[in-house]
């Protein structure tokens, strides 16, 4: 698959290879978490002094999460300010660069790949229950679980194709090629959404209910080699090619509209699922997965032919620039 310059950063040509992108990633990647790991212990102590002299239900709530949580959150503070530099030193800062429209066209393709999204999950699913039943859970709210998926998958959507396709699949795209810049992003989303152990926390001063100077370093150690602790090839595989779908789709449509659609999609109805009901059984799970869909070889599979699929999408000849 040969590189194309409307994908290229940095007006680059598509036989250039420019690696400003990734170094910008690595800049922010470690400096966020740099900053998480100074300030992790400095929120909780403030948020404990708070809840002694000033109670309230917020910070009675904050308190009842561990230190790691106050480490993921403020990791996210600085991406989200430095995002906007970010996107403007690659020459992203604008919705058509991006691959973002609001026409009519642009709302039919973001309908057509949501359905998309929507039916690759529903195809997990109807298997799940087929073979291993589903029930309903018991304090399950479902018109508030419902809100809870089209505002979240929107949002969860929005900003990471944002970040992992807009950003850094182009990044890596331009320093290394078309193909590697897909896999290697996609490598990486896969990293990053591979669940932690919450056992691996515990090791945490007092199971991470204690903050300590050191508590915020601590975490990004957990977090950084938690993936080791319980590493599962399927489900890391799974998000891989979930990872690459959405890279395929960005770079055939040349549309960041197309991802984002895929991805709030899926992740509408998996977080319905998971939050309203359960497998009756969990006996095949390693065939078939869980409530989250990419734990078993058929999420594998349908993840595969969707990227199948995506790769037979004709290219788009609208620019991007």
């Amino acid at each position: 698959m040969k590189r194309e310059k409307d994908l290229m950063l940095f007006g680059a040509s598509e036989n250039e290879h420019v690696y400003k992108g990734l170094l910008l990633f690595l800049y922010v990647y470690f400096g966020a978490s740099l900053f998480a790991a100074v300030t992790t212990p400095l929120a909780y102590w403030l948020t404990e002094w708070v809840n002694a002299n000033y109670p309230c239900r917020l910070s009675e709530y904050l308190l009842t999460k561990r230190v790691d949580v106050f480490y993921d959150r403020l990791r996210w503070a600085p991406i989200v300010v430095a995002l906007p530099f970010i996107l403007k030193a690659c020459g992203l800062l604008s919705w058509r660069n991006l691959g973002v429209s609001f026409d009519s066209r642009a709302l039919k393709n973001f309908a057509k790949f949501w359905i998309f999204g929507f039916a690759a999950v529903a195809a997990i699913i109807a298997f799940q229950v087929y073979v291993a039943g589903a029930s309903e859970k018991p304090d399950a709210r479902i018109g508030s679980i419902i809100f809870g998926a089209v505002t979240g998958s929107i949002i969860l959507g929005f900003l990471e194709e944002i970040v992992f396709r807009g950003f850094l699949m182009r990044g890596l795209y331009t320093a290394f090629g078309a193909l590697s810049g897909m896999a290697l992003s996609s490598l990486f989303f896969a990293y990053k959404h591979f669940k932690v152990p919450r056992e691996i926390y515990n090791n945490l001063p007092d199971g991470g209910h204690t903050a300590f100077w050191y508590s915020g370093f601590q975490s990004f150690y957990y977090d950084a080699v938690g993936i080791s602790y319980s590493f599962k090839l399927i489900p890391f595989l799974s998000l891989f090619v979930f990872g690459m779908v959405l890279c395929m789709l960005y770079a055939k449509t040349k549309s960041l509209t197309s991802s984002i659609a895929f991805h709030a999609g899926a992740i509408f109805l998996m977080m319905i699922y998971s939050k309203a009901f359960s497998l009756k059984t969990q006996e095949y799970e390693f065939w078939i997965g869980n409530q989250w869909i990419t734990n078993g070889c058929v999420g594998l599979c349908a993840l595969l032919i969707a990227f199948a699929l995506a790769c037979g999408i004709k290219n788009s000849k609208n620019s991007l620039l």
